[in-house]
């Protein structure tokens, strides 16, 4: 075949095809919402669960038990743990970055060099939409309420939000390999690399600051629990034998133990 042949097959498939082109990212981006949305749709009902009221209302319903039981020395707060549910799901993290990864496969292929780095970070959008502020930001604020307010418990508190820092996590590094080979060199050397950049950095930040609150709040909730702990326990020690296992120091220790052995599986080094 001759480069003339060549050329004018181009231009006829252009022809062909060209009206389906046209609005081809927005059908994309369509068909990726509804995969996602869908995904998520049976996940949480999966769980049994009707996803909570606004996060705001929630931290402001937290504050006001802290007010409350500091002012009035009143614990009114009935915390909902889930019986350790964490709502986040590495299943659900790989399902959704396989559709958006096929996405933006045919995105390299149907866009033309001009679109390309838009409709890139289209669909990129609608990914970080579904998958950060939906399912991870959402399961955080949840690991967020279930986390006991400092000295109000008899009990050791449980350590729910580790597990959440954990997959948090994992979904991230999950993440970021993706967009690393599948966005990254797409918008590279131009001007959507900026925009790429800052609202990856910006939401970086802000599951940061919820992870950085979340910790600040288990370990405030053990270290309560601890110095409540050891109070109660303090009579136990004037009736225990001289060669007694028992002392609030091994005690102490035991516990210390517990809580370092979380903090380390959530929070490996290179996180």
């Amino acid at each position: 075949m001759s480069a003339m042949d060549d050329d004018l097959l181009n231009k006829l498939t252009q022809q062909i095809f060209q009206k389906h082109l046209a609005t081809y990212v927005e059908i994309e981006s369509q068909f990726l919402t509804r995969k996602c949305a869908s995904e998520l749709e049976k996940f949480y009902a999966s769980k049994n669960h009707q996803k909570k009221p606004a996060e705001r209302f929630q931290e402001l319903k937290r504050d006001m038990q802290e007010l409350i039981r500091t002012k009035a020395n009143i614990n009114i707060a009935q915390v909902e743990d889930y019986g350790g549910e964490t709502f986040l799901s590495e299943e659900l993290a790989i399902k959704m970055l396989q559709d958006a990864n096929a996405s933006l496969k045919r995105c390299r292929v149907l866009s033309n060099e001009t679109d390309l780095p838009t409709n890139i970070i289209k669909l990129n959008d609608i990914l970080l939409k579904y998958l950060m502020h939906e399912h991870a930001t959402y399961a955080l604020g949840l690991g967020l309420n279930i986390i006991p307010i400092a000295d109000t418990g008899r009990q050791f508190p449980h350590l729910y939000f580790f597990d959440v820092v954990q997959k948090t996590n994992i979904i991230v590094h999950l993440l970021e390999d993706q967009c690393n080979t599948s966005v990254v060199p797409c918008v590279i050397n131009t001007p959507k690399y900026s925009e790429y950049i800052f609202k990856k950095r910006t939401l970086m930040e802000q599951i940061e600051a919820k992870l950085d609150q979340g910790l600040d709040r288990t370990l405030n909730a053990v270290i309560g629990w601890v110095k409540l702990y050891l109070t109660n326990e303090q009579k136990k020690t004037d009736y225990n034998k001289p060669d007694s296992d028992f002392t609030l120091t091994s005690a102490a220790y035991r516990y210390e133990d517990l809580v370092c052995k979380h903090y380390v599986n959530a929070c490996p080094c290179g996180n």
